[in-house]
Protein backbone atom coordinates (compact mmCIF):
# COMPACT_ATOMS: atom_id res chain seq x y z
CA UNK A 1 0.00 0.00 0.00
CA UNK A 2 1.48 3.65 -0.88
CA UNK A 3 2.82 5.20 1.99
CA UNK A 4 1.04 8.87 2.14
CA UNK A 5 2.56 11.90 3.76
CA UNK A 6 1.29 15.22 4.39
CA UNK A 7 4.31 16.75 2.00
CA UNK A 8 3.22 14.83 -1.09
CA UNK A 9 1.04 17.09 -3.26
CA UNK A 10 -2.35 14.89 -3.82
CA UNK A 11 -2.43 14.51 -0.14
CA UNK A 12 -4.92 16.71 0.52
CA UNK A 13 -6.89 16.28 -2.56
CA UNK A 14 -7.23 12.44 -1.64
CA UNK A 15 -8.09 13.06 1.72
CA UNK A 16 -10.35 15.47 0.88
CA UNK A 17 -12.46 12.93 -1.88
CA UNK A 18 -12.38 10.61 0.91
CA UNK A 19 -14.71 12.80 3.23
CA UNK A 20 -18.51 12.07 2.78
CA UNK A 21 -20.74 14.79 2.90
CA UNK A 22 -21.66 13.75 6.55
CA UNK A 23 -18.04 14.54 7.44
CA UNK A 24 -18.20 17.77 5.84
CA UNK A 25 -21.60 18.73 7.68
CA UNK A 26 -19.76 17.39 10.50
CA UNK A 27 -16.84 18.87 10.54
CA UNK A 28 -17.06 21.99 8.60
CA UNK A 29 -20.61 23.23 8.77
CA UNK A 30 -19.98 24.77 12.33
CA UNK A 31 -16.74 26.60 11.38
CA UNK A 32 -18.22 28.13 8.57
CA UNK A 33 -21.71 29.00 10.05
CA UNK A 34 -19.44 31.02 12.68
CA UNK A 35 -17.60 32.55 10.11
CA UNK A 36 -21.01 33.81 9.02
CA UNK A 37 -22.46 34.97 11.92
CA UNK A 38 -19.79 37.36 12.64
CA UNK A 39 -19.89 38.39 9.06
CA UNK A 40 -23.85 39.57 10.10
CA UNK A 41 -22.54 41.20 13.60
CA UNK A 42 -20.10 42.93 11.52
CA UNK A 43 -22.70 44.16 9.24
CA UNK A 44 -25.25 44.78 11.74
CA UNK A 45 -22.37 47.29 13.67
CA UNK A 46 -21.65 48.85 10.52
CA UNK A 47 -25.47 49.69 9.58
CA UNK A 48 -25.00 51.33 13.10
CA UNK A 49 -22.72 54.05 12.87
CA UNK A 50 -24.10 56.93 12.17
CA UNK A 51 -21.28 57.74 9.40
CA UNK A 52 -21.99 56.75 6.42
CA UNK A 53 -19.49 54.17 4.51
CA UNK A 54 -19.04 53.00 0.80
CA UNK A 55 -16.77 50.48 -0.46
CA UNK A 56 -15.70 51.32 -4.00
CA UNK A 57 -13.60 48.84 -6.50
CA UNK A 58 -11.35 49.98 -8.63
CA UNK A 59 -10.42 50.79 -11.19
CA UNK A 60 -14.05 50.50 -11.94
CA UNK A 61 -15.25 52.68 -9.45
CA UNK A 62 -18.23 50.49 -9.18
CA UNK A 63 -20.29 50.71 -5.39
CA UNK A 64 -19.93 47.45 -4.24
CA UNK A 65 -20.95 48.28 -0.65
CA UNK A 66 -23.10 50.70 1.41
CA UNK A 67 -23.82 50.83 4.98
CA UNK A 68 -27.31 52.36 6.43
CA UNK A 69 -26.02 55.50 7.27
CA UNK A 70 -24.81 55.87 3.84
CA UNK A 71 -27.98 55.32 2.70
CA UNK A 72 -29.51 57.88 4.71
CA UNK A 73 -27.08 60.83 4.09
CA UNK A 74 -27.01 60.34 0.39
CA UNK A 75 -31.28 60.00 -0.17
CA UNK A 76 -30.76 56.38 -2.13
CA UNK A 77 -31.52 53.04 -1.32
CA UNK A 78 -28.82 50.24 -1.03
CA UNK A 79 -30.20 48.76 -4.21
CA UNK A 80 -30.02 51.88 -5.62
CA UNK A 81 -25.92 52.37 -5.07
CA UNK A 82 -24.84 49.14 -5.22
CA UNK A 83 -22.83 49.06 -8.98
CA UNK A 84 -23.33 52.53 -9.63
CA UNK A 85 -20.45 54.03 -10.46
CA UNK A 86 -19.48 56.64 -7.95
CA UNK A 87 -18.39 59.44 -10.57
CA UNK A 88 -21.69 59.52 -12.25
CA UNK A 89 -23.87 59.59 -9.23
CA UNK A 90 -21.71 62.02 -7.27
CA UNK A 91 -19.08 63.79 -9.61
CA UNK A 92 -17.69 65.81 -7.12
CA UNK A 93 -16.91 62.83 -4.93
CA UNK A 94 -15.73 60.93 -8.05
CA UNK A 95 -13.14 63.80 -9.25
CA UNK A 96 -11.43 63.85 -5.36
CA UNK A 97 -11.09 59.74 -6.08
CA UNK A 98 -9.52 60.37 -9.48
CA UNK A 99 -6.97 62.62 -7.62
CA UNK A 100 -6.01 60.30 -5.28
CA UNK A 101 -5.60 57.15 -8.33
CA UNK A 102 -3.29 59.28 -10.56
CA UNK A 103 -1.01 60.20 -7.36
CA UNK A 104 2.23 58.00 -7.31
CA UNK A 105 1.73 54.76 -4.76
CA UNK A 106 -1.98 55.45 -4.09
CA UNK A 107 -2.17 52.64 -2.18
CA UNK A 108 -2.29 53.55 1.63
CA UNK A 109 -3.34 57.25 0.50
CA UNK A 110 -5.65 59.88 1.88
CA UNK A 111 -8.24 63.04 0.89
CA UNK A 112 -10.25 64.45 2.93
CA UNK A 113 -12.66 66.35 1.34
CA UNK A 114 -15.85 68.89 2.16
CA UNK A 115 -18.31 69.07 -0.06
CA UNK A 116 -22.36 69.09 -1.27
CA UNK A 117 -23.87 66.00 -2.13
CA UNK A 118 -26.79 65.78 -4.58
CA UNK A 119 -29.26 63.32 -2.76
CA UNK A 120 -31.90 60.95 -4.19
CA UNK A 121 -35.02 62.99 -4.17
CA UNK A 122 -32.49 66.48 -5.32
CA UNK A 123 -31.96 68.36 -2.99
CA UNK A 124 -28.52 68.98 -1.63
CA UNK A 125 -26.26 67.49 1.80
CA UNK A 126 -23.15 69.11 3.12
CA UNK A 127 -21.43 66.44 3.77
CA UNK A 128 -17.47 66.15 5.35
CA UNK A 129 -15.44 63.26 5.00
CA UNK A 130 -12.71 60.97 3.60
CA UNK A 131 -11.57 58.73 0.78
CA UNK A 132 -9.03 56.13 2.03
CA UNK A 133 -6.84 53.61 -1.02
CA UNK A 134 -7.00 50.21 0.42
CA UNK A 135 -5.57 46.68 -0.75
CA UNK A 136 -7.32 43.53 -0.19
CA UNK A 137 -5.65 40.78 -1.60
CA UNK A 138 -5.31 41.29 -5.42
CA UNK A 139 -8.32 43.66 -5.01
CA UNK A 140 -7.96 47.31 -4.78
CA UNK A 141 -10.87 49.50 -3.15
CA UNK A 142 -11.89 52.85 -2.14
CA UNK A 143 -13.45 53.69 1.30
CA UNK A 144 -15.29 56.28 1.47
CA UNK A 145 -16.30 57.80 5.29
CA UNK A 146 -19.45 60.41 4.78
CA UNK A 147 -20.46 62.76 7.30
CA UNK A 148 -23.92 64.86 7.33
CA UNK A 149 -23.09 68.21 8.30
CA UNK A 150 -25.70 69.99 7.77
CA UNK A 151 -26.89 70.45 11.69
CA UNK A 152 -23.38 71.98 12.13
CA UNK A 153 -23.84 74.08 9.04
CA UNK A 154 -27.26 75.67 10.79
CA UNK A 155 -25.41 76.14 13.61
CA UNK A 156 -22.76 77.98 12.51
CA UNK A 157 -24.58 80.38 10.58
CA UNK A 158 -27.04 80.75 13.29
CA UNK A 159 -24.18 82.14 15.49
CA UNK A 160 -22.10 84.43 12.35
CA UNK A 161 -26.33 85.33 12.23
CA UNK A 162 -26.14 86.33 16.18
CA UNK A 163 -22.63 88.00 15.93
CA UNK A 164 -23.29 89.94 13.26
CA UNK A 165 -27.33 90.69 13.94
CA UNK A 166 -29.13 92.61 16.42
CA UNK A 167 -31.82 89.72 17.90
CA UNK A 168 -34.61 92.32 18.79
CA UNK A 169 -34.85 94.40 15.18
CA UNK A 170 -32.83 91.86 12.63
CA UNK A 171 -30.45 94.24 11.48
CA UNK A 172 -26.97 94.20 11.35
CA UNK A 173 -25.38 95.69 15.34
CA UNK A 174 -22.58 97.94 15.79
CA UNK A 175 -19.62 95.17 15.30
CA UNK A 176 -20.67 94.38 11.58
CA UNK A 177 -21.12 98.14 10.70
CA UNK A 178 -17.38 98.70 11.85
CA UNK A 179 -16.05 95.65 10.32
CA UNK A 180 -18.08 96.49 6.88
CA UNK A 181 -16.83 99.87 6.96
CA UNK A 182 -13.64 99.00 7.38
CA UNK A 183 -13.97 96.90 4.78
CA UNK A 184 -15.24 98.90 2.22
CA UNK A 185 -13.62 102.06 3.03
CA UNK A 186 -11.36 102.42 0.36
CA UNK A 187 -14.01 101.19 -2.26
CA UNK A 188 -16.95 103.17 -0.84
CA UNK A 189 -17.27 106.22 -3.54
CA UNK A 190 -17.62 109.78 -1.88
CA UNK A 191 -19.56 112.02 -0.73
CA UNK A 192 -21.04 109.19 1.81
CA UNK A 193 -23.43 110.39 4.93
CA UNK A 194 -24.70 109.01 7.54
CA UNK A 195 -28.30 109.02 8.95
CA UNK A 196 -28.35 108.64 12.60
CA UNK A 197 -31.71 108.52 15.22
CA UNK A 198 -32.36 107.12 18.22
CA UNK A 199 -35.78 106.75 19.80
CA UNK A 200 -37.42 109.49 21.89
CA UNK A 201 -38.07 108.77 25.63
CA UNK A 202 -37.37 105.12 25.38
CA UNK A 203 -36.19 104.83 29.24
CA UNK A 204 -39.44 106.46 30.16
CA UNK A 205 -40.97 104.24 27.87
CA UNK A 206 -39.82 101.46 29.44
CA UNK A 207 -40.24 102.40 33.18
CA UNK A 208 -44.11 103.21 32.87
CA UNK A 209 -45.10 100.89 29.66
CA UNK A 210 -43.10 98.34 30.71
CA UNK A 211 -39.69 97.00 28.49
CA UNK A 212 -42.30 95.50 25.47
CA UNK A 213 -43.68 98.28 24.88
CA UNK A 214 -40.25 99.76 24.70
CA UNK A 215 -39.17 96.58 22.21
CA UNK A 216 -41.80 97.39 20.30
CA UNK A 217 -40.92 100.54 19.45
CA UNK A 218 -37.22 99.60 18.59
CA UNK A 219 -38.24 97.17 16.20
CA UNK A 220 -40.79 99.59 14.38
CA UNK A 221 -37.82 101.77 13.93
CA UNK A 222 -35.93 99.17 12.14
CA UNK A 223 -38.80 98.84 10.25
CA UNK A 224 -39.09 102.41 9.13
CA UNK A 225 -35.52 102.92 8.79
CA UNK A 226 -35.19 99.37 6.29
CA UNK A 227 -37.90 100.81 3.73
CA UNK A 228 -35.81 103.70 3.47
CA UNK A 229 -32.61 101.28 1.95
CA UNK A 230 -31.51 100.89 -1.36
CA UNK A 231 -28.60 98.74 -2.87
CA UNK A 232 -25.57 99.57 -0.87
CA UNK A 233 -26.68 101.02 2.24
CA UNK A 234 -25.36 99.85 5.77
CA UNK A 235 -27.90 99.96 8.21
CA UNK A 236 -27.75 98.86 11.68
CA UNK A 237 -28.42 99.36 15.08
CA UNK A 238 -25.36 100.56 17.37
CA UNK A 239 -26.71 100.88 20.47
CA UNK A 240 -29.48 100.63 22.98
CA UNK A 241 -32.22 103.19 21.15
CA UNK A 242 -29.53 104.26 18.20
CA UNK A 243 -29.32 103.78 14.41
CA UNK A 244 -27.04 104.33 12.18
CA UNK A 245 -27.66 103.89 8.08
CA UNK A 246 -24.85 104.65 5.84
CA UNK A 247 -25.55 105.92 2.26
CA UNK A 248 -22.44 105.75 0.01
CA UNK A 249 -22.47 108.50 -2.79
CA UNK A 250 -25.05 110.77 -0.78
CA UNK A 251 -24.65 114.35 -0.56
CA UNK A 252 -26.16 116.80 1.97
CA UNK A 253 -28.93 117.44 -0.07
CA UNK A 254 -29.23 114.00 -0.35
CA UNK A 255 -29.17 113.56 3.26
CA UNK A 256 -31.14 115.94 4.05
CA UNK A 257 -34.10 114.50 1.97
CA UNK A 258 -33.53 110.92 3.71
CA UNK A 259 -33.87 112.83 6.81
CA UNK A 260 -37.43 114.33 5.80
CA UNK A 261 -38.12 110.89 4.52
CA UNK A 262 -37.38 108.97 8.44
CA UNK A 263 -39.90 111.94 10.11
CA UNK A 264 -42.42 111.26 7.41
CA UNK A 265 -42.61 108.14 7.99
CA UNK A 266 -42.77 108.25 11.63
CA UNK A 267 -45.74 110.39 11.03
CA UNK A 268 -47.79 107.97 9.04
CA UNK A 269 -47.23 105.74 11.49
CA UNK A 270 -48.55 107.70 14.37
CA UNK A 271 -51.41 108.77 12.83
CA UNK A 272 -52.69 104.95 12.08
CA UNK A 273 -51.28 104.14 15.93
CA UNK A 274 -52.56 106.39 18.22
CA UNK A 275 -51.55 103.83 21.10
CA UNK A 276 -48.22 103.31 20.52
CA UNK A 277 -46.55 106.68 19.92
CA UNK A 278 -43.09 106.97 18.43
CA UNK A 279 -40.77 109.69 18.29
CA UNK A 280 -37.30 110.16 16.58
CA UNK A 281 -35.00 112.37 17.10
CA UNK A 282 -32.77 112.18 13.53
CA UNK A 283 -29.65 113.28 12.79
CA UNK A 284 -26.96 113.26 9.71
CA UNK A 285 -23.29 113.67 8.98
CA UNK A 286 -21.55 113.40 5.10
CA UNK A 287 -17.54 113.09 4.89
CA UNK A 288 -16.47 114.43 1.60
CA UNK A 289 -13.21 113.20 0.94
CA UNK A 290 -11.68 110.04 1.79
CA UNK A 291 -10.46 108.76 4.25
CA UNK A 292 -13.74 107.72 5.05
CA UNK A 293 -14.11 107.67 8.96
CA UNK A 294 -16.60 106.03 10.50
CA UNK A 295 -16.25 107.37 14.14
CA UNK A 296 -15.92 110.60 12.38
CA UNK A 297 -19.05 110.58 10.94
CA UNK A 298 -21.34 109.14 13.79
CA UNK A 299 -19.98 112.09 15.86
CA UNK A 300 -21.03 114.67 13.93
CA UNK A 301 -24.33 113.18 13.50
CA UNK A 302 -24.99 112.13 16.80
CA UNK A 303 -24.30 115.27 17.55
CA UNK A 304 -27.32 116.77 15.48
CA UNK A 305 -29.46 114.33 16.81
CA UNK A 306 -28.56 115.65 20.57
CA UNK A 307 -29.62 119.28 19.17
CA UNK A 308 -32.95 117.88 18.10
CA UNK A 309 -33.60 116.09 20.81
CA UNK A 310 -33.78 119.40 23.13
CA UNK A 311 -35.89 120.80 20.91
CA UNK A 312 -38.05 117.81 20.71
CA UNK A 313 -38.33 116.73 24.48
CA UNK A 314 -41.75 118.57 25.59
CA UNK A 315 -43.44 117.46 22.39
CA UNK A 316 -42.03 113.62 23.52
CA UNK A 317 -43.21 113.90 26.89
CA UNK A 318 -46.84 115.04 25.43
CA UNK A 319 -46.75 112.47 23.17
CA UNK A 320 -45.94 109.71 25.85
CA UNK A 321 -48.22 110.73 28.44
CA UNK A 322 -51.21 110.98 25.31
CA UNK A 323 -50.49 107.15 24.39
CA UNK A 324 -51.12 106.30 27.97
CA UNK A 325 -54.37 107.99 28.39
CA UNK A 326 -55.11 106.16 25.18
CA UNK A 327 -53.68 103.10 26.50
CA UNK A 328 -55.75 103.89 30.04
CA UNK A 329 -59.59 104.11 28.06
CA UNK A 330 -58.88 100.63 26.06
CA UNK A 331 -57.83 98.77 28.96
CA UNK A 332 -61.13 100.47 30.75
CA UNK A 333 -59.81 102.38 33.76
CA UNK A 334 -61.26 105.37 32.51
CA UNK A 335 -63.97 104.77 30.96
CA UNK A 336 -65.43 101.82 33.00
CA UNK A 337 -66.84 104.19 35.31
CA UNK A 338 -65.28 103.72 38.07
CA UNK A 339 -63.36 107.36 37.46
CA UNK A 340 -66.46 108.99 37.17
CA UNK A 341 -68.18 107.63 39.94
CA UNK A 342 -64.81 108.50 42.01
CA UNK A 343 -64.69 112.23 40.58
CA UNK A 344 -68.28 112.85 41.90
CA UNK A 345 -67.22 111.30 45.06
CA UNK A 346 -63.80 113.09 45.80
CA UNK A 347 -65.36 116.83 44.56
CA UNK A 348 -68.12 116.31 47.00
CA UNK A 349 -65.70 115.53 49.68
CA UNK A 350 -63.82 118.29 48.63
CA UNK A 351 -66.57 120.59 48.31
CA UNK A 352 -67.90 119.32 52.18
CA UNK A 353 -64.47 120.50 53.49
CA UNK A 354 -64.54 123.81 52.28
CA UNK A 355 -62.53 123.17 48.98
CA UNK A 356 -62.29 126.42 46.56
CA UNK A 357 -63.22 125.43 42.82
CA UNK A 358 -59.65 125.53 41.58
CA UNK A 359 -58.82 122.90 44.35
CA UNK A 360 -61.80 120.82 43.19
CA UNK A 361 -60.78 120.90 39.63
CA UNK A 362 -57.41 119.50 40.71
CA UNK A 363 -59.18 116.67 42.74
CA UNK A 364 -61.27 115.12 39.99
CA UNK A 365 -58.04 115.38 37.70
CA UNK A 366 -56.64 113.51 40.59
CA UNK A 367 -59.34 111.11 41.16
CA UNK A 368 -59.44 110.49 36.95
CA UNK A 369 -55.84 109.80 36.54
CA UNK A 370 -54.28 108.22 40.19
CA UNK A 371 -54.79 104.78 38.81
CA UNK A 372 -52.47 105.98 35.38
CA UNK A 373 -49.30 104.20 36.08
CA UNK A 374 -51.50 100.57 35.95
CA UNK A 375 -50.35 100.92 31.88
CA UNK A 376 -47.19 99.51 33.22
CA UNK A 377 -48.50 96.83 34.90
CA UNK A 378 -49.42 93.42 33.31
CA UNK A 379 -52.87 92.52 31.94
CA UNK A 380 -52.44 88.60 33.57
CA UNK A 381 -52.19 90.77 37.06
CA UNK A 382 -55.03 93.55 35.99
CA UNK A 383 -57.32 90.95 35.19
CA UNK A 384 -56.41 88.13 37.27
CA UNK A 385 -60.42 86.67 38.19
CA UNK A 386 -59.30 85.77 41.80
CA UNK A 387 -57.07 87.44 44.70
CA UNK A 388 -53.60 88.95 43.83
CA UNK A 389 -50.65 86.63 45.44
CA UNK A 390 -47.64 88.23 47.59
CA UNK A 391 -45.55 88.39 44.19
CA UNK A 392 -48.11 89.88 42.08
CA UNK A 393 -49.29 92.53 44.83
CA UNK A 394 -45.82 93.41 44.97
CA UNK A 395 -45.69 94.23 40.99
CA UNK A 396 -49.01 95.98 41.51
CA UNK A 397 -47.80 98.49 44.07
CA UNK A 398 -45.14 99.62 41.25
CA UNK A 399 -48.55 101.66 39.70
CA UNK A 400 -48.12 104.22 42.14
CA UNK A 401 -44.77 105.05 40.66
CA UNK A 402 -45.03 104.72 37.43
CA UNK A 403 -47.87 106.77 37.66
CA UNK A 404 -45.71 109.62 39.44
CA UNK A 405 -43.47 109.02 36.61
CA UNK A 406 -45.87 109.69 33.65
CA UNK A 407 -47.27 112.59 35.63
CA UNK A 408 -43.79 114.55 35.78
CA UNK A 409 -43.95 113.99 32.15
CA UNK A 410 -47.05 115.70 31.53
CA UNK A 411 -47.16 119.58 32.20
CA UNK A 412 -51.32 118.93 33.01
CA UNK A 413 -51.07 116.41 35.02
CA UNK A 414 -47.47 117.41 36.69
CA UNK A 415 -49.45 119.50 40.01
CA UNK A 416 -50.82 116.26 40.86
CA UNK A 417 -48.05 114.05 40.66
CA UNK A 418 -46.87 113.87 44.00
CA UNK A 419 -50.56 112.81 45.15
CA UNK A 420 -50.56 110.07 42.33
CA UNK A 421 -47.33 109.19 44.06
CA UNK A 422 -49.02 108.91 47.79
CA UNK A 423 -52.16 107.82 46.86
CA UNK A 424 -51.54 104.44 48.38
CA UNK A 425 -50.21 105.37 51.49
CA UNK A 426 -52.07 104.32 55.05
CA UNK A 427 -53.12 106.49 58.09
CA UNK A 428 -51.26 104.04 60.49
CA UNK A 429 -47.84 104.30 58.27
CA UNK A 430 -48.14 100.83 56.83
CA UNK A 431 -48.87 101.75 53.21
CA UNK A 432 -46.69 102.13 50.13
CA UNK A 433 -44.27 102.98 48.59
CA UNK A 434 -42.83 105.79 50.96
CA UNK A 435 -44.60 104.69 54.55
CA UNK A 436 -45.79 108.00 55.44
CA UNK A 437 -48.56 108.16 58.42
CA UNK A 438 -51.25 110.62 59.74
CA UNK A 439 -51.26 114.55 58.50
CA UNK A 440 -48.14 113.60 56.73
CA UNK A 441 -50.30 112.13 54.10
CA UNK A 442 -51.62 115.15 51.88
CA UNK A 443 -55.00 115.40 52.63
CA UNK A 444 -56.22 114.97 48.74
CA UNK A 445 -54.54 111.37 49.15
CA UNK A 446 -56.52 110.65 51.83
CA UNK A 447 -59.79 112.27 50.60
CA UNK A 448 -59.36 109.68 47.68
CA UNK A 449 -58.69 106.53 50.18
CA UNK A 450 -61.80 106.52 51.28
CA UNK A 451 -63.66 107.43 48.27
CA UNK A 452 -61.57 105.03 45.97
CA UNK A 453 -62.00 102.17 49.03
CA UNK A 454 -65.67 102.54 49.10
CA UNK A 455 -66.53 102.72 45.03
CA UNK A 456 -64.51 99.49 45.11
CA UNK A 457 -65.81 97.63 47.86
CA UNK A 458 -69.98 98.93 46.26
CA UNK A 459 -68.96 97.43 42.85
CA UNK A 460 -68.50 94.02 41.68
CA UNK A 461 -65.07 92.34 41.04
CA UNK A 462 -64.46 89.27 39.20
CA UNK A 463 -63.35 87.18 42.28
CA UNK A 464 -66.42 88.46 44.05
CA UNK A 465 -69.98 90.44 44.08
CA UNK A 466 -70.35 94.07 45.31
CA UNK A 467 -70.53 94.80 49.09
CA UNK A 468 -74.13 96.81 49.60
CA UNK A 469 -73.74 100.52 51.30
CA UNK A 470 -74.13 99.58 54.69
CA UNK A 471 -71.51 96.83 54.48
CA UNK A 472 -68.91 99.16 52.91
CA UNK A 473 -69.35 101.74 55.43
CA UNK A 474 -69.03 99.48 58.06
CA UNK A 475 -65.61 98.08 56.65
CA UNK A 476 -64.31 102.15 56.14
CA UNK A 477 -65.13 102.18 59.73
CA UNK A 478 -63.64 99.23 61.29
CA UNK A 479 -60.26 100.19 58.78
CA UNK A 480 -60.40 104.07 60.50
CA UNK A 481 -57.35 105.09 62.26
CA UNK A 482 -55.54 102.18 60.14
CA UNK A 483 -56.33 102.70 56.17
CA UNK A 484 -58.20 106.18 56.36
CA UNK A 485 -58.14 109.36 58.37
CA UNK A 486 -60.66 108.88 61.19
CA UNK A 487 -62.00 112.52 60.92
CA UNK A 488 -62.84 112.52 57.51
CA UNK A 489 -65.65 109.71 57.75
CA UNK A 490 -68.38 111.86 59.06
CA UNK A 491 -68.25 114.05 56.30
CA UNK A 492 -68.05 111.47 53.47
CA UNK A 493 -71.23 109.99 55.05
CA UNK A 494 -72.87 113.29 54.57
CA UNK A 495 -71.56 113.50 51.12
CA UNK A 496 -73.39 110.22 50.58
CA UNK A 497 -76.26 110.81 51.68
CA UNK A 498 -76.72 114.48 49.80
CA UNK A 499 -75.59 112.29 46.38
CA UNK A 500 -78.58 109.74 47.76
CA UNK A 501 -76.41 106.75 48.14
CA UNK A 502 -76.99 106.32 51.67
CA UNK A 503 -79.72 106.15 53.58
CA UNK A 504 -80.94 108.41 56.31
CA UNK A 505 -80.89 105.97 59.35
CA UNK A 506 -77.39 104.68 58.69
CA UNK A 507 -75.00 106.58 61.40
CA UNK A 508 -71.41 106.58 61.98
CA UNK A 509 -70.38 105.35 65.06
Amino acid sequence: MKQFSDKQPDFLREKLIGLGENSIRKNYYPELQKRLAELETFRSLLDKVTDGILMVRLPSSAIVDANESACTILGFSRERLLGANLGELFPTAGAVLQRLRIADEPIGRRQEFSMEFRRGNGSRVPVEGSIDIVSLGENVFAVAILRDVSERKRADAMLQHVSTHDALTGLYNRTFLEFEFQRRRTSMPVPCALIACDIDGLQMINETLGHAAGDQRLAMTGVLLSELLVTGDILSRVGGDEFALVRPGADRRQAEKLCKQLRESVDVYNASNKDIFLSLSIGSAVAETKPLELEALLRDADNQVRREKLLRSQSTRSGIVNTVMTLLEARDFITEGHAERLEVLVSGLADELGFDASRQDAMKLFAKFHDTGKVGISDAILFKPAALDEKEREEMRRHSEIGYRIALSSVDLLHIAEWILRHHEWWDGSGYPIGLAGTDIPMECRILSIADAYDAMTSDRPYRQALSTAEAMTELRNFAGIQFDPELLEPFCRVLRRQNLLPEDLKTK
